[in-house]
């Protein structure tokens, strides 16, 4: 079977990407949420042998997949930033995917990419499978660095429970965002396993 280049998936699966992004409920403290499709199915497969496996290639395509989707469909977004992975994280696999999918965002928007926000090393979220206990955790986890002004767009892989999200705008407020709008590849209902990492 033919492959879609970096993503790796055969043309059948190909075919089942969505190609427009919805709304979805935003976390609490973001103005707008938007995702690529539902974690079930093969964009979820893709995130998953993303991070399980990590590949570069595989996320950049990624990230071209989400730039054609949203790009065009979005509110006018001043700067670009990316719910950033531990520093561990990141050299076990050799790449921030939040990044690499903020990078791509931004370079079809026309806007910078800036790494604003950077995450101390602390519990692993997916080990936690209390609400409450992953917004604790979230909101010591995220740090802003430097000023920021205007309206920025969050990127992440996944949604989940919106901790992870709400942290980092809460943050970006803080450093002097005006508003913060959210666009994850994918969005998965916490309920349907809370013990699966996805950090």
């Amino acid at each position: 079977m033919s492959h879609e280049a970096g993503l790796g998936l055969c043309a059948a699966c190909e075919s089942g990407l969505p190609r427009l992004p919805t709304w979805v409920s935003p976390p609490d403290g973001v103005d707008g949420a938007w995702a690529l499709g539902r974690f079930g199915g093969p964009l979820g497969a893709v995130v998953r042998d993303m991070k399980f496996t990590p590949n570069l290639s595989r996320c950049m395509a990624l990230g071209s997949r989400l730039r054609s989707g949203f790009v065009g469909r979005l509110p006018r977004v001043d700067v670009v930033c990316a719910v950033p992975v531990s520093r561990p994280r990141r050299l076990e696999r050799g790449f921030d995917q939040g990044w690499v999918l903020a990078q791509n965002l931004a370079l079809g928007l026309g806007v910078p990419a800036q790494r604003r926000l950077w995450r101390r090393r602390s519990q692993v979220m997916s080990t936690v499978s209390d609400r409450r206990a992953r917004q604790r955790i979230a909101r010591a986890s995220y740090r802003a660095r430097g000023s920021i002004r205007g309206h920025v767009l969050l990127v992440d892989d996944v949604l989940t429970t919106g901790a992870s999200a709400s942290a980092c705008a809460d943050e970006l407020r803080v450093a002097g965002a005006e508003r913060v709008t959210l666009v994850v590849a994918t969005r998965r209902a916490f309920e349907e396993d809370p013990d699966v990492r996805f950090a």
